[in-house]
């Protein structure tokens, strides 16, 4: 039989507040839904549509008192180039400083940016 020194309390105490820390900020921190209060949808749009459409949909929707919109980019499945709008879209809002994230998976993942305003 192997002699096994029993584990430190203090090492099993940090993994534990990391692994807690860990799942709370993948599970937890975002809780909440986030509904969208406004939707773009630029599925077949070019990247200059795309740039005026998205300029005009965040006007409106900060002149509407909007907090949290959409904006539905594509995941490039059915382009014979792949996902083209996503990064572009992602540049816009950074050089807007817009704070965003992509959605989550169940409500369209990479192919869906949602905007806090």
């Amino acid at each position: 039989m192997l002699n096994k020194k029993p584990p430190d309390n203090k090492l099993v105490a940090f993994l534990a507040c990391l692994l807690g820390a860990i799942c709370y900020t993948v599970f937890m921190a975002n809780k909440y839904p986030q509904i969208a209060q406004n939707t773009l949808d630029l599925h077949n749009y070019t990247q200059e549509e795309a740039k005026k459409a998205v300029g005009d949909f965040l006007d409106e929707s900060e002149q509407a008192g909007y907090k949290i919109v959409r904006i539905i980019v594509g995941k490039g499945i059915h382009s014979e180039k792949g996902p083209i709008l996503g990064n572009f879209v992602r540049n816009l809002l950074d050089e807007g400083n817009y704070d965003y994230n992509d959605a989550k998976v169940n409500e369209g993942g990479e192919g869906a940016i949602d905007i806090r305003l």
